[in-house]
């Protein structure tokens, strides 16, 4: 399983012209990542999503998922927000669960920067405190959603 991933990451890397030498292939990609356009950088996150899906099937973990009740949408206003729970709670995002794509300029999903075709995802701070009031400041286990 190690050397499956560990060669996904090193083959993603190595499509990144803009990404650094070195051994490290997940440095290489998370250093690459902001540079990159919306559109490469949805197509990186489809392959992460589809490795991070099979190791998960694979060792019996769910997903790092969590349904945000009650709270809209900023782009189509339905309630299917879900958090994606990775990482420190400073780094979760928001996504709609509908899976409805930018319209780009002019899409009210308000996201700088909007680029048409590419999935909505907000940083979690801000999804939830467009109208949901402010997140916290220091979240602790009971804050998260």
């Amino acid at each position: 399983m190690l050397h499956r991933s560990t060669a996904k990451l090193r083959w993603l890397a190595d499509q990144l012209p803009t990404a650094p030498a070195g051994p490290d292939p997940w440095w290489r990609l998370y250093d690459a990542l902001p540079r990159l356009q919306p559109g490469t950088a949805a197509l990186i996150a489809r392959h992460l999503a589809d490795e991070d899906r099979w190791i998960r099937e694979a060792v019996g973990v769910g997903p790092d998922r969590a349904p945000l009740p009650g709270v809209p949408c900023p782009h189509c206003g339905e309630r299917q927000l879900v958090v994606q729970t990775a990482g420190p709670v400073d780094a979760w995002t928001v996504v709609c669960a509908t899976g409805r794509l930018c319209t780009g300029g002019g899409c009210p999903c308000g996201m700088p920067g909007a680029v048409e075709g590419v999935p909505h995802i907000w940083r979690r701070a801000d999804a939830i405190g467009a109208v949901a009031g402010a997140a916290p400041a220091n979240p602790t286990r009971e804050d998260r959603p």
